[in-house]
């Protein structure tokens, strides 16, 4: 996605939040801060507000910003142990995974340089994607990596880069964070994607984190299955450390956006089965379980028929469309007949999966899945809710794979299959 990452020009998404920042707490240059050529910009001790941002942006630097300045009244190890500790202590919803606090002695162990503090401090000042997020995936992902049974090594690892796994997005425009479900242009997408590479860079260049966890922190989006990014590697390809920070990512989001994320996730590697590895489903088992014992969470049946019967018929409309594809791509290059098989094998996948579940049978002939739902117990709504929500996301995923793809490969390409990357843009 980004292949030569370079940190000493300042990046402008990351300034305006310093700037955001020092509006509240005041931030500081903890050293003089000078040009590549030897010019001396800022001076120790002075503040960093909007009035030094042009000072800034328009001069290549001797060292990165981010290891230039430190916020004022900022965050500590001692203070960082303690939200994670108030964070496993508060958060209910993960009780059944969050079942033995020995995790939180491995948070002392973080190694933590002045930059790093100072990036954590930028990214607290951040809405849903501030410290909290980056402290629930490092939770979440020490516990499980304590259920598999992982030596002092990985789990030091798994802290780290769980606690930074994110911190690429301060490079990254807050709109695109702030809006999930707008729809992007490829450009704006590569972006967004880019944000594990630039992480990658922060981990192991400012903040002086092994090269082990910027592997980690670059393989926190991929999937087993080959479909997450940047790179869409594959189980084999992948470190544990990255394998447990990804489903520790999908366990945050749907813990952010649902009553019930453990049971939601024991329906996702049901439906979607070589997403994750199986000895991270293995490890997880037992709290999946657990959670089953929870209270129903009511599922309105007019919204989830409604969407139900909206995403057979789009699934059908993406169907024709690679048929289309396919008839049209005789004479293409191979690089792009290898694409659109890449996409088909994805989306059989996907249809398969689906069809597994049932949820076809509550449908009538003409797609209208209103009456067979109608008198649904609780329960069922509930799982067909599930269901439906991750198909979405395996065809939006899908679709963003495919736009990048196609994009590197030809403006004709991108043009050719732009209608089928909308169609798998299912919201």
């Amino acid at each position: 996605m980004e292949d030569d990452i370079v940190l000493n020009p300042v990046n402008p998404h990351y300034l305006d939040r310093v700037v955001r920042v020092s509006e509240t707490q005041g931030v500081e240059a903890s050293e003089d801060i000078y040009s590549a050529s030897g010019i001396k910009l800022v001076a120790k001790g002075a503040r960093i507000g909007a009035d030094m941002h042009d000072r800034l942006i328009v001069h290549k630097l001797k060292k990165p910003l981010e290891s230039c300045i430190r916020v004022q009244n900022g965050t500590d190890s001692q203070r960082l142990h303690d939200d994670a500790r108030a964070l496993f202590e508060e958060n209910s919803k993960l009780k059944a995974l969050f079942d033995h606090s020995s995790v939180l002695s491995v948070v002392q162990e973080i190694p933590l340089r002045p930059a790093t503090l100072g990036l954590l401090d930028v990214a607290a000042a951040q809405d849903r994607h501030g410290l909290k997020h980056y402290l629930l995936v490092m939770l979440i992902s020490l516990a499980i990596a304590r259920r598999m049974k992982c030596g002092a090594e990985i789990m030091r690892t798994v802290a780290m880069a769980s606690l930074l796994h994110d911190i690429g997005e301060l490079y990254i425009e807050r709109r695109y964070l702030e809006d999930e479900d707008s729809e992007l242009a490829e450009s704006d997408w590569r972006k967004i994607a880019a944000h594990p590479v630039i992480g990658q860079k922060l981990a192991c260049d400012v903040c002086g984190m092994p090269q082990a966890v910027g592997i980690a922190i670059l393989e926190h989006h991929e999937r087993a299955s080959g479909g997450g990014y940047p790179r869409g590697l594959t189980a084999g390809q992948l470190s544990l450390p990255g394998q447990i920070i990804s489903i520790a990512e999908m366990i945050a989001a749907l813990s952010e956006h649902y009553d019930r994320p453990l049971e939601r996730m024991a329906l996702v590697v049901k439906l979607v089965p070589g997403e994750y590895g199986p000895e991270l489903i293995a490890a997880l088992s037992a709290g999946l379980e657990l959670d089953m014992l929870g209270e129903e969470t009511p599922v309105p049946v007019e919204l989830t028929s409604m969407m139900l019967s909206t995403l057979f018929e789009r699934i059908e409309s993406v169907r024709h469309l690679i048929n289309a594809c396919q008839r049209t791509s005789g004479q293409d290059a191979g690089e792009t007949r290898a694409m659109l098989d890449r996409v088909k094998r994805r989306f059989t996948h996907i249809q398969q999966a689906l069809m597994s579940t049932g949820v076809g049978m509550y449908c009538s002939a003409d797609g209208d899945c209103s009456v067979g739902l109608n008198q649904a117990p609780a329960s069922l709504l509930y799982e067909v809710d599930a269901i439906q929500n991750e198909i979405r996301w395996q065809m939006r995923a899908l679709s963003r794979d495919l736009q990048v793809r196609a994009a590197l490969v030809s403006p004709a390409a991108a043009l050719a299959f732009s209608e089928l990357v909308e169609a798998l843009d299912v919201q």
